[in-house]
């Protein structure tokens, strides 16, 4: 659908860094799914 292709730079730009923020704040130490995202 269209939404979500228009959706996709939105989603790369904003949620990807809030998400990663996000998931630092909720576990410091347990960063198994955030340290491939950020590597």
């Amino acid at each position: 659908p269209w939404n979500f292709v228009a959706a996709l730079p939105w989603n790369l730009l904003v949620a990807g860094p809030l998400s990663r923020w996000v998931f630092r704040r909720a576990f410091p130490e347990g960063t198994v799914l955030a340290e491939p995202v950020c590597a």
